[in-house]
């Protein structure tokens, strides 16, 4: 999948030969937008591009802004990530911040635009859009979910924060547990998750604890907790909208 920034064509060069005539269609996303791949003769040659096809379907969460996701989130995101830009100078390094399922880009235009040069802002995400190639400040990876893993190198990600994306994948708890080995020593892994993955991933991951829930959500609380080996400080919390819950894993080590 490609990688998306300022000056980058929506059609991308996928391959350098192919029969004359021939189409291809991605599977449709959730909003029915979808990627059409054209073949195109190029220089005697058939090159296949990437084009995106618009759907009509709007979904709220695709729209949302750097401070509503800090709210959704109750996370301050700018604030760590200005810490993290201090921190990661002193060795001669750029902090990696990463927009899972990022829609628009709106969110993460504005961190990156906050930022500047001194992070490496990206957005991933399955549903591609028109947008991403006007952004200035930020990268885009289109993928689907299991694509992730391959993007990125084991502890490199500084903050990581997810606004409605990673809750709605089905085993949201084990694919987060999953995640850990990408965050950095001492970064944030940042999400939403529903009642039950919350549990199931707090009572395989915190020793000798049992979730409250109170008025149909987790009474908030913090431990210590060992995932995929690496010990974190794990928070846990109600979203504002009363509906979900938000948590917050911090790597120690």
């Amino acid at each position: 999948m490609p990688i998306y920034k300022k000056g980058r064509s929506v059609g991308v060069r996928l391959a350098e030969e192919k029969q004359k005539g021939k189409k291809d269609f991605s599977v449709n996303d959730l909003d029915n937008s979808r990627i059409e791949l054209v073949w195109k003769k190029i220089k005697g040659k058939y090159i296949r591009f990437r084009k995106y096809v618009p759907s009509s379907a709007k979904w709220t969460s695709e729209e949302i802004s750097l401070f509503g996701a800090e709210q959704g989130l109750r996370f301050p995101i700018t604030k760590t990530a200005r810490l993290m830009v201090l921190l990661e100078k002193k060795q001669g390094r750029k902090p990696l911040i990463v927009d899972w399922g990022c829609g628009k880009e709106i969110a993460t235009e504005q961190l990156g635009k906050t930022l500047g040069d001194e992070a490496r802002v990206i957005g991933f995400g399955d549903i591609m859009k028109k947008e991403w190639i006007q952004k200035e400040s930020v990268e885009f990876i289109h993928g689907e979910s299991s694509s992730f893993f391959r993007y990125f190198k084991d502890n490199s990600i500084n903050i990581l924060y997810s606004h409605y994306g990673i809750m709605h994948l089905t085993g949201a708890e084990i694919y987060i547990k999953n995640m850990i080995k990408k965050i950095a020593p001492a970064g944030f892994l940042v999400t939403h998750l529903e009642n039950k993955e919350l549990r199931n991933f707090l009572t395989e991951n915190v020793k000798n604890y049992s979730p409250a829930i109170q008025n149909g959500l987790f009474v908030p609380g913090e431990r210590e907790a060992v995932i995929n080996g690496i010990r974190c400080h794990v928070k846990w919390l109600p979203a504002p909208d009363g509906l979900y819950n938000a948590l917050q894993i911090r790597r120690l080590e």
